[in-house]
């Protein structure tokens, strides 16, 4: 019994270290190309992507992103890390996953509704969100770029209409914009730690 005892305190004592400690398995250059592709991809939608094309086309971008972005945490959770770091990063996207899932049932139903034109808001509001919810887990900035997303979501929701047509500035520019400071908020951080 004082064995059991015994774990549980350590695992205490984890959960204790895993929240004061931000996690660096997010790599700045990968954020810093997702948020150039996100802001690329909104001129493109805006020359070359027809109305009802749209939501498929930011969904298609938002999987591209997120790959670019954080497709070094998958790589070091798969293949690099240790059961504590492991532990650590499966935390954090325990955190944000929600809103991951969140997103497509709103894309869904919002589509199926014919109710597009609320996505850009919702997306912003809804990754905010998840933003917010990781917040824990990443350098205490990241609160200011959860709050862009909550601002940009809201002023979106409130200029938008059911069928208002998507335009590239509303999730890419937004997006963008996001990722950006959030890899600016990830390497002040590196460089605090480094220096």
């Amino acid at each position: 019994m004082r064995v059991d005892d015994a774990l549980r305190q350590i695992e205490a004592i984890h959960e204790q270290l895993d929240k004061g400690e931000v996690y660096r398995g997010l790599q700045v250059g990968g954020v810093v190309v997702a948020g150039f592709v996100g802001l690329a991809a909104a001129v493109v939608q805006n020359r070359c992507v027809a109305h009802d094309q749209a939501v498929l086309y930011w969904v298609g971008v938002a999987l591209v992103c997120g790959v670019i972005s954080g497709g070094s945490a998958l790589w070091s959770l798969l293949f690099r890390e240790d059961a504590w770091a492991r532990r650590k990063t499966l935390r954090l996207v325990c955190q944000f996953v929600p809103s991951i899932f969140g997103g497509v049932i709103v894309t869904y139903v919002f589509k199926n509704a014919d109710l597009t034109g609320y996505l850009p808001g919702l997306w912003a509001l809804i990754f905010g969100l998840g933003v917010l919810g990781a917040r824990p887990y990443l350098p205490r900035a990241i609160g200011w770029v959860a709050l862009f997303y909550l601002i940009a979501g809201g002023m979106l929701l409130l200029r938008a209409g059911p069928t208002a047509e998507i335009l590239g500035w509303q999730v890419g520019g937004v997006f963008g914009l996001g990722l950006l400071g959030s890899a600016l908020v990830l390497s002040r951080n590196r460089e605090r730690d480094n220096g």
